[in-house]
């Protein structure tokens, strides 16, 4: 089957794009959009790598020609990644939208195709992911993915009727009117945390678009469909990005999702997934515990599989 539309969002990074442009190539898109920020000033090097990026992206023998967004100039992460979503969504009614980092397996395609058609008419479900953050074990038979409230953009998937909910600018107020009910985790410790990462995006710091986001589905108490296999890396870059450095879940590797898909009984969200998610990899913890997961990761004194695991649970199965 041909993939649902797809946006790539890229800068200035050819080798990392490449990878990306040759999966969605692959899954036969029934349309690609490329998006890309402009060079920054002060950067000599960012022209020449962000027209090499521009030209590779083209010279792809694509099926059809692609749509284009190439800024002349530098708007950031927060204004060129969201004015490239909003620009996508204004032409397409769905789509999978994959940044230049975000390596996505060949099953990624199918899978987010197939939940974009089946929860299409359901507007409790805002988004798809393609990342899965869940390294608690699986059992045999379960469903391929699960339902939360928090949305992760490492790979995902939505409609126009979502992200129409979207704005990039928040305020103190808003985000003091959130209901305590509406976060991922009823626990002290989340509403701490993502209060303050919202209080942050409403002075500007940091400039990002994606909180953004996980606010748009609180407040309309959206679900996102979250995979219990990992479908796209994130690779890490040094240099290059808006956002640089290597976090404990980049280069994780992906996973095939299997076919056919289990499907969740009804679509509520699973507060176990939440929790667990919140802790780990939000590490959304009380003050002790999430110090002393910083030291952990920072000098990696477990392995990553320990530390992505929450220390104590058990190895994923089949």
């Amino acid at each position: 089957m041909n993939s649902a539309p797809v946006l790539i969002l890229f800068f200035n990074r050819p080798d990392a794009l490449r990878a990306v442009l040759e999966r969605v190539d692959a899954a036969a898109p029934r349309r690609v959009y490329l998006a890309c920020d402009g060079p920054r000033e002060g950067r000599a090097d960012d022209a020449e790598l962000t027209e090499r990026c521009r030209r590779i992206a083209l010279e792809r023998a694509w099926k059809s020609p692609p749509a284009t967004r190439f800024l002349a100039s530098n708007e950031g992460c927060a204004r060129a990644v969201s004015g490239a979503i909003s620009w996508f969504f204004e032409q397409e009614p769905e789509g999978i939208v994959l940044e230049d980092d975000c390596v996505p397996d060949p099953s990624f395609f199918r899978y987010a195709t197939e939940l974009l058609e089946r929860y299409r008419g359901d507007e409790r479900v805002m988004s798809i992911d393609g990342a899965s953050f869940d390294m608690r074990r699986r059992e045999q038979g379960s469903p391929s993915y699960r339902f939360s409230r928090c949305p992760h953009v490492w790979g995902w998937a939505s409609w126009a009727r979502a992200w129409q909910h979207y704005r990039l600018r928040l305020t103190e107020d808003e985000v003091a009117a959130l209901p305590a009910d509406r976060y991922p985790a009823q626990s002290a410790a989340t509403l701490r945390g993502w209060r303050r990462k919202f209080r942050s995006v409403a002075h500007d710091r940091p400039a990002t678009w994606d909180y953004q986001w996980t606010f748009a589905h609180l407040r309309r108490g959206g679900l996102v469909a979250s995979p219990t296999r990992n479908l796209v890396t994130n690779v890490p870059m040094s240099t290059g990005a808006h956002m640089a450095g290597r976090g404990l879940w980049q280069g994780m590797a992906a996973e095939s999702m299997e076919f056919p898909l289990r499907h969740p009984g009804s679509a509520e969200a699973d507060r176990e997934l939440d929790a667990h998610v919140e802790a780990v990899h939000c590490n959304h913890r009380p003050w002790l515990a999430r110090k002393l997961h910083q030291v952990l990761v920072r000098h990696r004194l477990l392995s990553d599989e320990s530390l992505r695991r929450g220390f104590t649970t058990g190895a994923r199965g089949d």
